[in-house]
């Protein structure tokens, strides 16, 4: 929804091997959550998460529950395939604690990129699908 010299290089050069979600209604889409396969690092293992990216709305459809329907659905298939968790970097982040993206880390300025995160954000917020408990990873990279 919209269109940024961001975007272009994203999907253009980054984009390869990441999810779309979409819901979509006669051939338009209403809304999207995007995926993205990160490398979670911690001190004594690494472990492949998705990093979700690119959530969003059309204007017209906002404040009717479609990033919810979008949002859950995503969770419940991370859920199903066994993922431990998920994690987001949110402009606001009390749109998705209601989703279960409640654990909180503050991220490095070199992981900023990676994240494709917006200047002036600095945390990223995980949801557990199939973990008991949360670490924060030590760093986060490419996968």
């Amino acid at each position: 929804f919209g269109a940024s010299a961001d975007l272009d290089d994203y999907y253009e050069n980054d984009a390869d091997g990441s999810r779309i979600a979409v819901l979509e209604n006669d051939g338009q889409i209403l809304s999207m959550v995007q995926l993205r396969r990160i490398m979670a690092v911690y001190d004594d293992r690494t472990i492949p998460v998705w990093y979700i990216l690119y959530v969003c709305t059309s204007e017209k459809c906002r404040h009717k529950g479609y990033m919810d329907l979008v949002m859950n659905y995503v969770l419940e298939s991370l859920k199903r395939e066994g993922e431990a968790f998920t994690f987001l970097v949110p402009v606001d982040e009390d749109i998705y604690r209601h989703l279960g993206f409640v654990y909180s880390w503050k991220y490095n300025e070199s992981e900023q990129d990676l994240l494709y995160a917006d200047d002036g954000l600095d945390r990223c917020f995980a949801c557990l699908l199939n973990a008991e408990s949360f670490d924060a990873p030590v760093k986060l990279q490419p996968a």
